[in-house]
C-alpha cells in the first residue's frame, strides 16, 4: 500500500501532540523517542522517517505555527479587521498546550526567534534595534501572559498591550533601569 502526503501528515501531527503532552508531563530533556513514539501510537522507524531528533519536531511545528498565524494576519487584514494584538493572544491561546510546554521546557528562544524573523521580514526598511527591542518587549508580555496561565483572557491583553505601547510612561521605566545598574556600581 503506497502512503500518502495525508498519510504522512497525519502521522506528524500524531508525533508532534504526543511529545507536547510529554513536554507538558517531563522535562524535554528526559523524554525518548520511544516514549514519544509509543505516545503517539506508531512505531519508532517511523519517527526517523519523519524526524532526525525531538528538536525537529519543535523547529518543524513552530514553522507551521508561524506560517498559519501570517495567513491568518494576512487574511485580517485583507477584511479590513486591524485588531492585531488580540489576534495575536487569541493565536497564543487556541494553541496554549504547545506555547505552556515550549515555555515550560526552556525552549522559548524558538518562539523569539520566529518573532524576530517575522519581523524583520515584514519590515526590512525599519532600524533592526528597534524591531528587536520591540519583539523582545512583545516576547516577554507574551511569556508572561503564559506563565500566569494565559490570565487576563486574550481580549484583556489586547487591551492590556495596547496600552503599554501608547503609554508614554516610558521614562519611569528607563529611571528604573538606570537605577538598577547603579546600583551594581
Amino acid at each position: 500500500m503506497k502512503k500518502t502526503y495525508e498519510d504522512s501528515m497525519i502521522v506528524k501531527e500524531w508525533i508532534t501532540f504526543a511529545l507536547i503532552k510529554l513536554m507538558n508531563e517531563y522535562k524535554f530533556e528526559a523524554i525518548t523517542i520511544t516514549q514519544i513514539a509509543l505516545t503517539a501510537g506508531v512505531p519508532r522507524i517511523t519517527f526517523y522517517r519523519n524526524y532526525k531528533t525531538k528538536m525537529d519536531i519543535l523547529l518543524q511545528y513552530n514553522l507551521y505555527l508561524s506560517e498559519r498565524f501570517s495567513k491568518i494576519i494576512r487574511d485580517a487584514i485583507e477584511n479590513g479587521n486591524c485588531m492585531y494584538w488580540e489576534i495575536l493572544f487569541e493565536f497564543i491561546r487556541n494553541n496554549q498546550e504547545y506555547f505552556h510546554a515550549i515555555i515550560s521546557a526552556e525552549k522559548g528562544y524558538l518562539i523569539l526567534m520566529t518573532m524576530n524573523n517575522n519581523i524583520l521580514n515584514i519590515a526590512p526598511q525599519m532600524d533592526p534595534y528597534y524591531l528587536h527591542f520591540f519583539t523582545g518587549a512583545l516576547y516577554n508580555v507574551i511569556v508572561y501572559w503564559i506563565s500566569n496561565n494565559f490570565q487576563p483572557p486574550s481580549g484583556e491583553m489586547q487591551k492590556k498591550f495596547k496600552k503599554l505601547i501608547t503609554d508614554k510612561n516610558y521614562e519611569s521605566v528607563i529611571c528604573c533601569y538606570i537605577d538598577f545598574f547603579q546600583k551594581l556600581l
